[in-house]
């Protein structure tokens, strides 16, 4: 039997986390293939859950054992990693998986709809690039903002399905990631040009 090494010791603010998921974000993919500069050594891995196995000054020692999702720098792939504790949340009964699923999508859509465009009940909601991650979730955040209509701008008509089955987003697959084909896409979610509304925040 092999014995167990011994993991990272987290400094003042950070947290030791035993993984047992780690996300598979779009930064991992670009750092794999040499897009984004990664620190050395380098250990794939963004987004965690786990167990939290150790803290650092200044964090609560009693969340020793909490089960939790969080934001890293790197090396989620690893048995153990370190976090900083301001970037992690309690999970309570999520299961692990799916918590570590949202990542840095989750927080990135919640603050373009709240944040950024700050959309109000009745409000229509233009999404490009919906079939992403941070699409897909915006289009939930904005529901849940109280959205009147959610536009969703998708690239091919094979991306639509994951869309539509949210029952919340009409899709307009016509709009291709052009600057023409985006402002026909913001027309038609005005209404079109006669209709006098044009575009109050974009975000």
């Amino acid at each position: 039997m092999r014995a167990a090494a011994a993991g990272p010791a987290p400094g003042p603010g950070e947290m030791a986390i035993g993984v047992a998921h780690a996300g598979g974000p779009w930064g991992d993919v670009m750092a794999r293939d040499g897009l984004l500069p990664p620190l050395r050594p380098f250990v794939p891995g963004f987004d965690v859950s786990g167990r939290i196995t150790a803290v650092g000054e200044g964090v609560d020692p009693g969340r020793i054992g909490t089960p939790v999702t969080a934001l890293t720098t790197g090396g989620a792939r690893a048995e153990v990693v370190l976090a900083p504790a301001a970037l992690s949340l309690d999970i309570g009964s999520l299961p692990p998986r799916t918590a570590a699923g949202p990542g840095r999508g989750a927080p990135t859509a919640y603050d373009l709809i709240n944040t950024a465009a700050r959309v109000r009940p009745g409000e229509s909601v233009l999404i490009h690039a919906a079939a992403g991650s941070v699409g897909m979730l915006a289009a939930q955040f904005a529901r849940l903002a109280g959205a009147g209509r959610i536009t969703g701008v998708a690239g091919s008509a094979r991306r639509a399905p994951a869309l539509v089955a949210e029952g919340t987003v009409r899709v307009d697959v016509s709009a291709e990631c052009s600057r023409e084909g985006l402002a026909t896409a913001v027309q038609r979610l005005a209404g079109g040009a006669t209709h006098g509304k044009g575009v109050l925040r974009i975000a």
